[in-house]
């Protein structure tokens, strides 16, 4: 097992920790404790599966809105619209008011210099 120390912000050092765990006849799995613990989740808490490139899965506690029913019905039902009608999609246009409006927000690949 390899080890690696990561260095976040305010000099908190984390070393990285892998677990694994067998699948059931009925593929299920226990969560390892280490697991359990870094994601502070129990019995009854949800936990998230994002699939991402490469094969690697990332797992993180669930938030309100990922447990929410109606959330996910309707974010379910806007992928699924989006993914069958992709010519409705059209890219927002930058406005006047987009600065004053998230002003305060942090955004992601969104450029307000502009």
């Amino acid at each position: 097992m390899q080890h690696k120390v990561r260095i976040f912000p305010y000099n908190i050092v984390m070393a990285k920790i892998e677990n694994s765990a067998k699948l059931t006849s009925k593929s299920q799995t226990t969560v390892p404790l280490a697991v359990r613990k870094a994601l502070s989740v129990g019995p009854e808490d949800r936990i998230v599966f994002t699939i991402l490139d490469g094969g690697k899965v990332e797992v993180r506690k669930a938030e309100q809105s990922d447990t929410d029913p109606v959330i996910r019905k309707y974010l379910a039902f806007l992928e699924a619209d989006m993914l069958k009608h992709p010519q409705k999609l059209n890219p927002i246009e930058a406005d006047p008011g987009m600065r004053k409006l998230l002003s305060g927000v942090e955004t992601e690949d969104f450029d307000l210099s502009k």
